[in-house]
C-alpha cells in the first residue's frame, strides 16, 4: 500500500511476516521483518528509511479473550453477548452481540 500511495519502493520479498505471543499482554503480535540490509525510498515522504537485517516494523496486536472476559467487554460498552459459535478445540469463537436494552 505505501508502495501505490506514497510512491515507495518496498522490496515485499524482502520481508518476512512474524507473529509473537505476548502472555503478559494477552496478545499476539505481528511484525514484518526484514531479511536482510536495505534501504527504501519513500518518494511521496521525501524520505529515505534503512532497515538492518532482523528489524521489524510493528503492524498490529491483536488481542485475545476468554469468553468472560468478553461478556464483560461487551457489557461495559453496551452490549449483550446473543450468541457464540466455537470450533471444535474450543480455541477461537464468532460471537453475536446486541445493544443492550437497559
Amino acid at each position: 500500500r505505501i508502495n501505490r500511495g506514497l510512491d515507495a519502493n518496498f522490496d515485499l520479498w524482502a520481508f518476512g511476516l512474524r507473529s509473537l505471543y505476548n502472555e503478559s499482554a494477552g496478545r499476539v503480535e505481528v511484525y514484518l521483518e526484514s531479511l536482510r540490509s536495505q534501504a527504501v525510498n519513500i518518494c511521496g515522504l521525501d524520505m529515505s528509511v534503512s532497515f538492518d537485517a532482523g528489524e521489524r516494523i510493528h503492524m498490529e496486536n491483536s488481542y485475545k479473550f476468554d469468553l468472560d472476559g468478553l461478556t464483560l467487554l461487551g457489557r461495559q460498552s453496551g452490549f449483550d453477548l446473543e450468541r457464540t459459535w466455537l470450533d471444535e478445540e474450543k480455541l477461537f469463537s464468532s460471537n453475536l452481540f446486541r445493544v443492550s436494552e437497559a
